[in-house]
């Protein structure tokens, strides 16, 4: 239960307040001053009322703040005024705050300590190179003191940069004074590109910033932006436009203003300058709330929002990779006008060149050819040479009485060479037969190569008219939309039109973006095959007239002209495809590779391995103990007795040799029996593989024959539906028919259109896969290939359809 004092306390607390306002006032806000100092010639344009307007909504409830006008104030760039400007603030009792804003500012309000007030520094750059204090948590540890850092901002940039274009050389353009005033600047930028492996050059810039683009080192390879505050808009718009002039990659520090200005890329959003102020406001917040500056962080969470101008990359002939323009918003977004062109003749050849699996394939076929002199080997002479030195013991060599003495030096020869042999024989045999298989499997893989690019090559073109039909169907789209809204105001029908309208146009700029991201994946898919960067931009051209090139200029498809002509000619082109299957001639080279080895088996059963060999052995030397003969014993009445000779200087030996296993076990007998057993199932493999090849070209002679007629049929209906959708725009403008009967006619329009293009490329693609169905790329045959071809079918048409051809 609580007192009746407790209860009158509030209230009497509350009635003291009443009655003396200007008490509670004077107690409870007191006025806070505070100064901001800027290095730039325009302060009150940027920075002071960004931090004034953001500081007066965060704490101006509970805080009476003051930024005296006197206490606003630019040191344009001087370094002495800036100083004098720091040495008076600091000095100026009234001033309970002090904020820096810019690299010069906060270099000399860095080494102003110790500080009676609060200070806050916006723009150190290093604090090792600067020798500015930073603790292991991020913070100055200086009572009364805080700054921010913009190194990380700077650092992140050069990484973007670099990964947009990777520069040997770039050159830093900063204003004359922050190189002149700032300690170690020069560390500070080389320290950055350091990981790249490339140099720096640090530009100063001034008043005259055309007199600094005329004079740029003529090695630059790019360009790094700061802060250029000094000029104003119009200048900022000159001076890009003359960088630009040099032909060189740019990048911002303050990122999407200048980048809508023409620098070609930048990574700091459009609120960038709004983030900072606020960061600065926040600070002076916990200032007022107590908080010592030396305990603020001094990083700032930066969000990088990349952003490319494309008008700028086509002005300096700089095309970004799809990869950056994924990541990136695009300003000035067009066509790709200069990239890399590439056309179908251009794409197999570079193919041909360039793609890793074939220069594997080739590189495997190299090396097996080494097999077969391997092979051959066996029947050339051997010949080994030696050198040995032999050392005994001395009592030994003493018992030998002369012939082995304690020391010996002996040079040998060896020569042998084989006269016959069914294994050596049948293994040189062998192995050309399989190199032949390799370059056939070279064969098979280049065609498999070829189709495969082609249809990567092929599916891009498809991607590409997707979008642009899309594309088309969006800006028919956006004009169905102003016909609404016309008829809307003349009372036509409602806003529900609009509103169907600009749903439509909603879900197309979503299969816009689906389809250029398909479009990409394309190209992805075909840099890959060409073993170039897989973002690298290029153009693929139509194909315009390279139909031709895939199909020849109607050498084989001119000998058709009815129902019979084309069963005679498929039944001619199946036999082709019999007799060039690359997969069939491997298998036909492994079975007479059996066959061969079977028969080598058979033989050595009753042919021997027949050889001859020779070899001799010369005494370089001879020496210490046993290198005599014992002296000859003398026995009266008899001869003397010699125990023991020296050996002669040169031995030598010859013989021929013959060889014939005549008991193995059984292994000999289970072997042929094994090989047997293994030829049969290639037999049956061959059959199979025969029927899969035959089976294969069938059906893609087939699809061909479909998509030949589909191409005229699309194309009517394409005229057809392209009628109706200018009829179904002029009946729905005068309000005739409903917009569900107008999405209806555009959406078959643009399906019909769609049907039209992809008909050419489906037929293509037919016949390139029956291409490598029969094993017969025109475009890879030489011309007297090509004529032979042709000539051989002619006489084949002569032979099963003689009157259709005569006619």
């Amino acid at each position: 239960m609580k007192t009746s004092l407790e209860i009158i306390k509030p209230l009497l607390l509350i009635m003291v307040f009443c009655a003396f306002p200007d008490l509670n006032a004077q107690a409870v806000i007191e006025e806070i001053k505070i100064g901001i100092i800027s290095d730039y010639e325009s302060a009150d344009a940027f920075f002071a009322p960004m931090i004034i307007n953001e500081t007066k909504r965060l704490a101006g409830s509970r805080h009476n703040i003051v930024f005296p006008e006197d206490k606003v104030v630019s040191g344009d760039f001087d370094f002495d005024k800036l100083r004098e400007y720091v040495r008076q603030f600091l000095a100026d009792d009234e001033l309970d705050i002090v904020v820096g804003v810019g690299g010069l500012v906060s270099e000399i309000l860095s080494k102003s300590g110790p500080f009676e007030k609060p200070v806050i520094a916006n723009g150190v750059f290093h604090p090792g190179l600067q020798d500015i204090p930073i603790t292991p948590a991020n913070t100055s540890g200086v009572e009364n003191f805080g700054y921010t850092l913009v190194s990380l901002s700077m650092e992140r940039d050069l990484e973007t940069f670099y990964s947009i274009y990777p520069f040997k050389n770039l050159g830093f353009l900063l204003y004359e004074e922050y190189i002149n005033s700032i300690p170690g600047i020069h560390d500070y930028f080389f320290s950055f590109i350091e990981k790249y492996e490339a140099r720096a050059q640090i530009i100063p810039i001034g008043e005259d910033y055309r007199q600094v683009i005329d004079n740029l080192p003529a090695d630059l390879d790019a360009i790094y932006v700061g802060m250029l505050y000094d000029y104003n808009l119009n200048e900022l718009q000159d001076f890009i436009n003359l960088l630009n002039t040099k032909k060189l990659p740019t990048f911002s520090l303050i990122g999407r203003p200048y980048v809508e200005l023409g620098i070609l890329a930048g990574a700091a959003p459009g609120n960038n300058l709004e983030n900072l102020s606020r960061r600065a406001a926040l600070d002076i917040e916990k200032i007022l709330d107590g908080e010592d500056p030396a305990d603020f962080s001094v990083t700032v969470d930066y969000k990088d929002e990349l952003v490319v101008n494309m008008k700028t990359a086509r002005e300096i002939d700089f095309f970004p990779s799809f990869t950056t323009l994924a990541q990136a918003e695009v300003l000035y977004e067009e066509e790709l006008e200069d990239a890399r062109r590439i056309s179908y003749p251009g794409m197999i050849a570079e193919l041909l060149e360039n793609n890793l699996n074939l220069r594997i394939a080739g590189q495997e076929v190299l090396s097996g050819s080494n097999e077969i002199p391997k092979a051959r080997s066996a029947y050339l002479p051997q010949v080994d040479l030696s050198l040995s030195n032999i050392h005994i013991d001395k009592t030994r060599a003493e018992a030998s009485f002369g012939m082995n003495a304690e020391k010996t030096t002996i040079g040998s020869g060896r020569l042998s060479q084989v006269i016959f042999s069914e294994p050596a024989m049948a293994n040189i045999r062998i192995q050309k037969i399989l190199q032949e298989r390799r370059n056939y499997e070279f064969s098979q893989r280049e065609f498999d190569k070829v189709l495969e690019a082609s249809l990567a090559y092929l599916n891009l073109l498809k991607a590409q008219t997707y979008e642009r039909i899309l594309k088309e169907n969006l800006n028919l789209t956006k004009k169905h939309l102003d016909i609404a809204r016309l008829r809307q105001e003349v009372g036509f029908s409602g806003a529900s039109d609009v509103y169907r309208w600009e749903s439509e146009i909603a879900r197309l700029n979503i299969d816009v973006v689906n389809a250029r991201a398909q479009k990409r994946a394309a190209g992805f898919a075909l840099n890959e095959i060409l073993n170039r960067p897989l973002d690298e931009e290029f153009v693929a051209e139509d194909l315009a007239h390279d139909d031709e090139f895939i199909t020849g200029q109607g050498g084989l498809e001119s000998t058709i002209s009815n129902a019979r002509t084309w069963k005679s000619f498929i039944a001619f082109m199946v036999t082709e495809a019999l007799e060039r299957s690359p997969e069939l001639k491997q298998l036909d080279q492994y079975i007479e590779a059996q066959e061969r080895f079977l028969k080598m088996n058979r033989r050595s059963r009753y042919l021997p391995t027949l050889g001859i060999q020779t070899a001799g052995d010369y005494f370089v030397s001879r020496r210490g103990a046993g290198t005599e003969p014992m002296d000859p014993i003398n026995i009266p009445g008899m001869d003397p007795i010699t125990i023991g000779s020296a050996p002669k200087s040169t031995q030598w030996n010859f013989g021929i040799s013959a060889s014939l296993p005549i008991f193995q076990g059984g292994y000999k007998e289970a072997e042929i029996k094994q090989v047997k057993i293994d030829l049969d199932i290639l037999a049956e493999q061959r059959k199979d593989l025969v029927n899969k090849v035959t089976q294969r070209s069938l059906t893609r002679f087939e699809f061909i024959g479909a998509s030949s007629p589909a191409m005229d049929m699309a194309s009517q209906a394409a005229e057809a539906a392209s009628l109706s959708l200018a009829l179904s725009q002029e009946a729905y403008s005068k309000g005739q028919i409903s917009i569900v009967d107008l999405i209806d006619v555009q959406t078959a329009a643009a399906q019909s259109n769609l049907l039209k293009a992809n008909s050419v490329y489906d037929y293509l693609i037919d016949y390139l896969e029956l291409s490598r169905a029969t094993g017969i790329f025109l475009f890879l045959l030489t011309p007297d290939e090509r004529t032979d071809l042709t000539s051989r079918l002619i006489q084949y048409m002569a032979i099963q359809a003689p009157y259709e051809i005569m006619r």
